[in-house]
């Protein structure tokens, strides 16, 4: 069983996988110099996804704050602000005119709205 074979098992991400490979390559060899790149490498990657993780934690908690205000405020305009504001700030309002149906049908690909992001809706 080859070591792609394994991460396949596995479900380990293929970029991942790599380096894991290049690592035990690197480790059976002694190579000193290979291992100290791929140990920055590998703690480069992991201090993005660090920051990736926090950043999603930090969305997470605005919205679950700014719903927690709209269900408290029973959707009133006053309580939806907050939320409208999240939203704007994150480029994700969809178009003024758009009706709940077009929304809920429009594709959750993550890349914001048909309103540039930094836009604020009226």
């Amino acid at each position: 069983m080859t070591m792609n074979d394994l991460c396949e098992l596995s479900g380990m991400p293929r970029d991942l996988c790599g380096l894991y490979s290049a690592l035990v390559d690197s480790d059976d060899r002694g190579d000193t110099q290979a291992l100290a790149r791929l140990a920055w490498v590998l703690f480069a990657k992991a201090r993005m996804d660090h920051d990736v993780h926090d950043e999603t934690v930090g969305l997470l908690t605005e919205m679950r704050t700014a719903a927690r205000a709209v269900i408290a405020g029973e959707g009133s305009p006053a309580s939806l602000g907050l939320l409208r504001d999240v939203l704007a700030r994150r480029g994700w309002l969809p178009p003024p005119d758009a009706t709940p149906l077009q929304v809920l049908g429009m594709p959750q690909n993550g890349s914001g709205s048909a309103v540039a992001r930094g836009q604020r809706s009226p």
